[in-house]
């Protein structure tokens, strides 16, 4: 099965399939340089720590973000429902892995700034919860030669449901939540 993304351009559906001559070769930079099978995957996230969560509602981080002119001001502290948000891809030219450690340092800065403009959408009307995912390299979306792509985005599905077992578990209590993500965080 083919990765797919929509061409905003076109409005057409573009697979690792279809892709041109000249978009093939510019993807394949990004692609992993060992198979699923052969790479060092990453330490899985411990949803017990608050480092494997991008924000919490009692952690100031940068889904709290608020504009200062703002009608709807930061104020999970007396939400009454919860959002559990899982974000987009963030970084692709990480050719060492197929799916990218949570401690990654360029993902980790990425994924605070995307959040700044994705989960603080959601601050003023619930309590946000974002937890960190060993998400697949880009070139997963794209790789129809072998099943590392499949592999990849199947280990980051896995974190997040680990992580929305955890949320439901302990920090959920019964509270409405909306489920909402972006890009691989909507996979």
């Amino acid at each position: 099965m083919a990765g797919i993304v929509v061409n905003a351009h076109a409005d057409q559906i573009v697979t690792g399939a279809n892709l041109s001559a000249e978009a093939r070769a510019e993807i394949e930079q990004i692609k992993p340089k060992s198979t699923f099978e052969t790479q060092n995957l990453p330490p899985a996230p411990d949803y017990g720590s608050p480092d494997s969560w991008v924000a919490l509602p009692d952690k100031k981080d940068s889904a709290d973000f608020a504009p200062s002119n703002t009608k709807y001001p930061e104020s999970q502290a007396n939400s009454s429902a919860d959002v559990f948000f899982i974000y987009p891809t963030t970084l692709s030219n990480a050719r060492d892995n197929w799916n990218v450690p949570i401690d990654d340092t360029a993902s980790v800065q990425d994924i605070d700034d995307i959040m700044v403009f994705c989960a603080s959408a959601f601050n003023a009307a619930a309590k946000v919860y974002v937890p960190r995912y060993r998400q697949a390299n880009l070139y997963a979306f794209f790789d129809d030669k072998t099943t590392s792509g499949i592999k990849a985005l199947d280990l980051a599905y896995r974190d997040v449901e680990r992580a929305f077992l955890y949320y439901i578990k302990f920090y959920n209590k019964g509270r409405l939540f909306i489920l909402a993500g972006h890009s691989q965080g909507s996979i």
